[in-house]
């Protein structure tokens, strides 16, 4: 074992600040700094070797997947071929486990959380203060290995060096090389463009779970390579030796400002923190995100080390990230035709502390169902964004009124002007758009609150928000918990609307809405008449909207709606039996998706696991939090 302070050198005896461009990078050399300057004691050859093969490992993964993605596409498309416009009877085949090891393997690994039952319901001190939730455990094997790979290239080391001095300086070059690779990744899956989430059909939540992790991974990784030069810089000049090397190299000062702003990100990114002020998170977040990249950047360029190239592929990242961006704010919000037009805010308070935010697009949307936009507007939150689920959207600005016709959709219908969110009153930016709409509320003379925003092109974030995600299932179950209705409801508009034109296999479809008060109806309701007017028209479909209150009554007997297809029980939610009798008398393959609060998510995925060795049932969740 080599001690990590060793004997030190004595300290030059007149000046301990260094020429550092005269520090031969020589292992032989005498001088006493040269273990912690330069390629001194490094073996770049080997750090290549071993970023590279990070990098295959990488690659395998992903490719991985992709053959997995590709697999289940085949799959399912041959069973929407088969199934699209035929009887249940003809569907039957498919209610039943094609494969067995497959069912076994999402049961067991896939779909399975880390322990037993737990996963988005979070962990939490107090009311206030949240630890964060658990990944599944396939989650967990890919980032355990992959850090394993890690923490195995940074020990392969030349360990039969007799001078602990040349082996630290070996994990200085080692760290180095893969904590500036592994930023790569990192930086990739935090951004809203990921090319990868369309390809993979990994959902932006999952990237976010590896982003974080890798991220912790690199920081950790770039705190080692410091303190190796650390060590080694100390155990030739004392702290003398340390001060005047800061003084003297501009590299190595903003290499240390770089590992200052990683730890502050790795404490500031700590979940109770950034969950706890988000607002302020985000924004000291990117500030110390860019600043340690371009301090990185200047030590690569500096010392003129080969990394350098993979600091270009992270700003070209980042480029064409904001210009993504950029694109798609200017082309959703901003028009020149027939007078300069912006996109237009209107807010209306709903009970249970919800905003109705209906925006009129300065240009057309072409609608997707499960679709996020980020919102901007600046009167309330300067430069910060929002995400929220589309709700709703339309061609128009009309609103249905009880006791209306609902208005026929057009089932070609190619883009709209309108669309509609939902959200729900907690801090921040909701907070004030929903005090503003009450205030307006208030007085009737007075209209609905308005203003002027901008939204950022809609994203699919959820591994299945494709338009036709659900079209090769017979039975489908949704759930949604409170707001999280946005997520679910004009998914069942669009299932309807496509087993009119016979393009889906659908034949029964379930919505259950698990609410806080009766009140929440008035959310959706107008909505609701809509998807009804569209599923009457489908003989071959069976639809049924299930919503259980929260709140506590004095009679537990079912409340009238006056919707043949709407039912309001008189009890609380129960997922394993609500699950049980629609997989019971389920119609060929069955999906269940969900939308909610952790613990709702997390009782839909126990129940889903437990009948999944007994009949073809899958599990989609849709992103809840942020």
């Amino acid at each position: 074992m080599y001690k990590i302070f060793l004997p030190r050198s004595p300290a030059p005896s007149s000046d301990p600040r260094t020429d550092w461009n005269n520090v031969a990078e020589d292992y032989n050399s005498t001088h006493i700094f040269r273990f912690s300057h330069g390629l001194t004691g490094t073996d770049p050859r080997e750090d290549w070797f071993y970023s590279t093969a990070i990098g295959y490992i990488f690659a395998f993964l992903l490719i991985t997947i992709f053959l997995r993605r590709i697999s289940l596409l085949l799959f399912t498309s041959l069973r929407h071929v088969s199934t699209a416009g035929h009887t249940h009877h003809d569907q039957q085949i498919w209610s039943k486990n094609m494969s067995p090891f497959y069912s076994t393997l999402k049961r067991r690994l896939l779909d399975a959380p880390l322990f037993k039952h737990r996963h988005n319901d979070e962990f939490r001190l107090t009311k206030r203060i949240s630890l964060g939730t658990l990944p599944t455990r396939n989650h967990t094997l890919i980032l355990t290995l992959y850090m394993l790979w890690n923490l195995a290239f940074c020990l392969a080391l030349p360990w039969d060096r007799e001078q602990g001095h040349a082996i630290i300086a070996a994990l200085r070059g080692r760290s180095g090389v893969l904590a500036t690779f592994n930023l790569i990744p990192s930086i990739l899956f935090a951004t809203r463009n990921n090319p990868l989430t369309w390809i993979l059909d990994v959902s932006y939540d999952t990237f976010m779970l590896f982003h974080r992790w890798i991220a912790r991974l690199a920081a950790a990784e770039a705190i080692i390579h410091t303190l190796c030069w650390l060590i080694n810089t100390y155990n030739a000049g004392d702290w003398a030796g340390v001060r005047g090397s800061l003084d003297d190299a501009a590299s190595y000062r903003v290499a240390a400002v770089a590992t200052c702003l990683l730890i502050f990100i790795m404490i500031q990114a700590w979940s109770p923190i950034r969950r706890a002020f988000y607002d302020t998170f985000i924004t000291f977040h990117r500030i110390a995100v860019y600043g340690s990249l371009v301090c990185i950047y200047l030590h690569l360029y500096y010392h003129s080390l080969g990394q350098i190239a993979f600091m270009y592929a992270i700003f070209g990242i980042l480029g064409f990230e904001y210009l993504a961006r950029i694109w798609g704010i200017v082309s959703y919000n901003i028009s020149i035709r027939g007078g300069r037009r912006l996109t237009k805010f209107s807010v209306e308070a709903l009970p249970g502390n919800v905003g109705k935010v209906t925006i009129s697009l300065a240009r057309p949307w072409k609608p997707r169902p499960g679709a996020i936009v980020h919102v901007y507007i600046p009167s309330l939150a300067l430069w910060t964004s929002h995400p929220f689920s589309v709700a709703w959207y339309s061609d128009s600005t009309i609103s249905l009124r009880s006791g209306s016709e609902p208005l026929r959709r057009d089932d070609d219908l190619k883009q709209v002007s309108t669309i509609t969110l939902l959200l729900q009153a907690r801090k921040g930016m909701t907070r004030k758009l929903y005090n503003h709409a009450k205030w307006h509320d208030a007085i009737p003379s007075r209209p609905l609150y308005t203003t002027f925003g901008v939204i950022e092109s809609p994203y699919s974030w959820s591994s299945r928000e494709t338009r036709n995600a659900f079209d090769s299932y017979g039975t489908v179950l949704l759930f949604a918990g409170g707001i999280g209705i946005t997520g679910v409801l004009h998914q069942v508009l669009e299932i309807a609307s496509r087993a009119r034109r016979g393009q889906n296999s659908a034949r029964k479809v379930v919505l259950t809405w698990a609410v806080g008060s009766v009140e929440a109806l008035e959310w959706v309701d107008d909505w609701i008449e809509e998807i009804l007017y569209t599923a009457r028209e489908v003989t071959s479909l069976g639809l049924q909207i299930k919503v259980f209150v929260n709140e506590k009554r004095s009679k537990k007997d079912d409340v009238e709606t006056g919707k043949e297809e709407v039912c309001m029980p008189g009890w609380r939610c129960e997922v394993e039996a609500v699950v049980g009798e629609v997989f019971e008398k389920r119609i060929g393959a069955m999906v269940v998706g969900v939308c909610g609060p952790g613990k709702l998510a997390d009782g839909v995925r126990r129940a889903v696991r437990g009948r999944m060795g007994e009949g073809s049932i899958d599990l989609v969740e849709e992103g809840f939090s942020y």
